[in-house]
């Protein structure tokens, strides 16, 4: 069945057909539409959006993290990666990823705990804080996609949050020194399933990253007497 359509007169004398309640008039918003700048680029609702916040430069746009820009009236998803590429284009970036090129690694890892829902953020965050504050000496990078550690340039642990579960990763001799333990959770080769919709195992995820940090000192103590002999 075909919508039916109502005319209509803006305040600038302009008819057009809708067929919603919006009074938003095309053929103002096309005149209306910036000729010489990146708004241009983009649909009404988000070009509206940044407007209604001030902004009309890329520079101004950079200002904002990409969550708060989301967090606009009238922003959609699918204008964000148009809104990197225009960025970039101009060696531009949203606010979080200005601070990843100023602080590197670090704050990749915060990027990546950002994209998630409030409570699973938490979560990550706290893995992650244990982690430091057991190996406090590893590297802190992402690799495969996901948060990463490294001591003597071996890997250490990774985890990594999904859908239902966060995903955490000892490399096959950590999970095997745990198995009874981890038993009662999906398994892979060197990797198991927390589910979201139960407790944590914080403190068995704390003896797992000591367990594999020792293990990481001690074949580098046993490769350092290797070659010195």
């Amino acid at each position: 069945m075909e919508t039916k359509k109502n005319l209509k007169t803006c305040k600038n004398g302009h008819q057009f057909f809708k067929s919603s309640d919006c009074p938003t008039c095309p053929i103002c918003e096309e005149e209306r539409k910036p000729k010489d700048n990146f708004l241009s680029l983009l649909g009404a609702p988000a070009r509206r959006a940044l407007e209604n916040n001030g902004i009309s430069t890329l520079e101004q746009l950079s200002e904002y993290s990409e969550k708060e820009v989301l967090n606009f009236h009238g922003m959609g998803k699918s204008t964000i990666p148009i809104l990197h590429k225009l960025l970039a284009e101009k060696k531009f970036s949203f606010k979080l990823q200005q601070a990843i090129i100023i602080d590197n690694k670090l704050n990749e890892i915060e990027l990546y705990i950002e994209q998630f829902p409030d409570k699973v953020q938490e979560v990550l965050r706290n893995i992650r804080k244990l982690i430091k504050k057991n190996a406090p000496g590893a590297e802190e990078l992402i690799a495969y996609g996901m948060p990463a550690y490294k001591t003597h340039k071996k890997p250490l642990v990774y985890f990594a949050a999904f859908k239902n579960h966060i995903g955490f990763y000892a490399t096959p001799s950590g999970h095997n020194e745990f198995q009874n333990e981890l038993s009662k959770y999906k398994q892979g080769k060197g990797s198991v399933q927390f589910p979201l919709d139960q407790p944590i195992p914080y403190n068995l995820i704390e003896r797992i990253v000591k367990f594999r940090l020792i293990e990481n000192n001690e074949k580098t103590k046993k490769l350092s007497k290797k070659t010195m002999n």
